[in-house]
């Protein structure tokens, strides 16, 4: 996961915009992480599962507020992903010959891809079973940063960095313990795009929230 500094820009932002409004929430999850990058006939495919976020919600005035019927449109949220680093491993095998002398000499490749972003959702929430126990969803957008970095028998031999805007997607189970304190569960989704490559982001996290 990345740095604590990767978060504490929005959180401070959003917290001083959200402060002068009687309902909004803030929150951080770590959990498991899941980058789409298929690893083909590589020698060695792995990732760093630990992903990550924060965000800050603010819910919306009753006169904006939507009822969808089995859930109500309540609150727009912005937040901040870390969705770790997955790594393939490849290698190459050059045959020379020199005469009567035959060599082979082996080649490794290694390539590394990490992504985060920022999103920006409505979310829709109802209680079930009981008023502490609620389920949301979220749909919005995201601003994703994807990089891909290569290395060649150790030596860097160039990376890239994408910036690029896409759906994103959450779901999300909320238990209030009381005094505005939550426990939650989320699942969040995205896609990513970098030199060619394009993928799906997931990142599965429980967390803590706090209503001021």
């Amino acid at each position: 996961m990345k740095s604590l500094k990767f978060f504490l820009p929005l959180i401070a932002l959003f917290g001083a915009l959200s402060t002068s409004h009687a309902q909004s929430y803030g929150g951080v999850g770590v959990g498991y992480s899941r980058i789409g990058v298929a690893c083909g006939q590589s020698v060695a495919c792995s990732a760093k599962r630990l992903g990550g976020l924060a965000y800050v919600g603010v819910a919306l005035p009753e006169s904006l507020a939507m009822d969808l019927g089995v859930a109500k449109l309540a609150s727009f949220e912005v937040g901040m992903l870390s969705f770790g680093t997955k790594s393939v491993t490849t290698e190459t095998f050059t045959t020379t010959r020199s005469g009567t002398r035959v060599t082979t000499t082996r080649s490794e490749s290694r390539y590394f891809m990490d992504a985060n972003g920022a999103f920006a959702a409505m979310v829709a929430d109802t209680s079930v079973l009981t008023d502490d126990l609620v389920m949301s969803a979220r749909f919005g957008i995201a601003y994703i940063t994807s990089s891909l970095a290569r290395r060649t028998d150790g030596v860097s031999v160039g990376a890239q960095t994408t910036n690029r805007g896409a759906p994103y997607l959450g779901l999300g189970v909320e238990y209030k313990l009381g005094a505005g304190l939550s426990a939650n569960i989320r699942l969040d989704a995205s896609k990513y795009g970098a030199e060619g490559r394009s993928g799906s982001l997931l990142l599965t996290s429980a967390g803590v929230s706090y209503q001021y």
